[in-house]
């Protein structure tokens, strides 16, 4: 083996342990109360809020791409959207394409609340994510 193929090898190989680290230090750290979410429905609990920030540098280590927002009644609530898997969830038809949707906006979710608090919408097709006003 010639000493550039191993030397790529071995930076390849660094390179996912540290994504890997990465991920497991800032991925779905934030925790958030799922008490007094905005609505409940069958299919999901259904939020509403304002766009504070976006995150999509996990997608890069196949992690969900982050949204943040402050809801209708002040609080902070974080919402996970598939990258790699976005296709295969039930609701990939009803959600917003992640690049449309910009801090300032007002965005409405119907999803599943994880172990962390966060909002997945993905598993039922009734789950979406929608832009509400601009």
């Amino acid at each position: 083996m010639s000493k550039n193929f191993l030397g790529l090898i071995i930076a390849f190989v660094v390179l996912l342990v540290v994504s890997f680290f990465m991920y497991q230090k800032w991925g779905g750290d934030m925790n958030v109360p799922t008490d007094n979410l905005n609505t409940s429905s069958e299919s999901g609990e259904v939020v509403r809020g304002e766009v504070v920030a976006k995150d999509l540098s996990m997608a890069a280590v196949d992690g969900p791409f982050v949204i943040y927002i402050v809801t209708e009644d002040g609080r902070d609530q974080i919402i996970h959207v598939s990258s790699m898997g976005l296709l295969l969830c039930e609701a990939s038809d009803n959600i917003e394409n992640i690049e449309n949707i910009k801090v300032g906006d007002i965005i409405e979710v119907n999803g599943e609340i994880d172990g962390a608090g966060n909002i997945v919408p993905c598993a039922s097709s009734a789950h979406y994510l929608k832009i509400i006003a601009r």
